[in-house]
């Protein structure tokens, strides 16, 4: 899972920092 997360922050930074639960975001509908 770690190596996960690391290989996600080297590809998008970003993404990981704005977004750390993949796909879930506040007020988001189900």
């Amino acid at each position: 899972m770690a190596a996960e997360l690391i290989d996600a922050y080297l590809a998008d930074p970003r993404s990981v920092r704005l977004d750390p639960l993949p796909r879930v975001q506040p007020g988001a509908p189900n």
